[in-house]
């Protein structure tokens, strides 16, 4: 039997009540968000947040709409977060320990959970059906996993698909949310606002790809070439996969395998596998990628400033910031 809209929103009211009492338990909820409050107090570029700010430059939801959306949206990256260390065996977080490095994983992992209930239940608090349509980011990162596995390759078009869904979901859901709350109930450019998202989820995915094999600041917050030690497939390590001969498509796989065996890369795996990709130019290939992203975006920023008639400064000074 379907419920009607009121007992919908009835239905999640009571849900956001009662996540609301819980969440103010001590000091029981010091022992359920510990993990959480601590990857909330690590350091952070808050790209989400100049993001929304940005976004809003159009969308213009009011300031106490705009402070819950926000922390939807952070209660969701969050749980991401600690979910991501655990499941891709990071030790560190921000240049600092991951949480279950700290609180064990069986803890981070129910913390993890507690956030995503949480998340659902604040966005119940706004009292919108559209509100609660939460994007299953757990999709994407389940095939993230999957390939990481050795189970199976994945094509460029499958990569960003599950992109689109890990990644870019939490910009979706950012714009979504904001959308709803809009103080223009006939915004007139919704649909491109959706595309940008993704878009914008597609390039800052992309870009932490490559600055994770390339940038001396992501060492020191993440280690060396931490994404290898996953056996992560990224699009430089796909393009690396497709382009190689036989020989080098040989020395990948055994270091790939060899990776399983150990759970990680030495070093001289990683070097090895670097100047590889520098040979077959994934790098530089990604590079380019990256910059015809930044002018898809900036097509779309066009067309909705276009529209809307409003210059968007804030997301042009964001955008030059996440350059390459």
């Amino acid at each position: 039997m379907a419920f009607t809209r009121a007992e919908t929103l009835t239905i999640l009211n009571t849900f956001s009540t009662w996540i609301f009492q819980l969440s103010h338990l001590r000091p029981a909820s010091q022992v359920v968000l510990g993990p959480a409050e601590y990857i909330d107090s690590l350091p952070s570029k808050n790209v989400r947040d100049l993001a929304a700010d940005a976004l809003n430059v159009w969308l213009d939801v009011p300031a106490d709409h705009m402070a819950h959306i926000k922390d939807v949206v952070k209660t969701l990256h969050n749980a991401s977060l600690m979910q991501d260390d655990v499941e891709d065996g990071s030790a560190l977080r921000r240049g600092k320990p991951a949480a279950h490095m700290i609180f064990g994983t069986a803890q981070t992992i129910n913390a993890a959970g507690y956030q995503v209930v949480a998340a659902i239940g604040k966005a119940a608090k706004l009292n919108d059906e559209r509100c609660v349509g939460i994007v299953n980011m757990y999709m994407g990162q389940a095939h993230d996993i999957y390939w990481s596995s050795g189970m199976a390759q994945p094509s460029a078009e499958e990569y960003l698909r599950m992109v689109d869904y890990k990644t870019g979901g939490l910009f979706r859901i950012l714009a979504s949310l904001m959308s709803a709350k809009s103080s223009d109930p006939k915004f007139p450019a919704p649909g491109l606002i959706m595309e940008l998202s993704t878009l914008l989820g597609r390039y800052f995915q992309i870009r932490d790809d490559y600055m994770n094999l390339s940038s001396t600041d992501y060492t020191k917050q993440k280690g060396f070439c931490e994404d290898l030690d996953e056996g992560k497939f990224s699009l430089i390590m796909i393009h690396t996969m497709e382009n190689a001969q036989e020989y080098d498509k040989m020395l990948l796989q055994g270091v790939l395998d060899q990776r399983h065996l150990a759970g990680s890369m030495s070093e001289p795996q990683k070097e090895l596998v670097l100047e590889l990709m520098q040979k077959l130019g994934s790098l530089q290939y990604t590079r380019d990628v990256l910059q015809d992203m930044l002018g898809q975006i900036s097509k779309e920023v066009a067309k909705i400033e276009e529209i809307c008639g409003v210059k968007n400064k804030p997301l042009g000074m964001l955008l030059q910031r996440l350059g390459v």
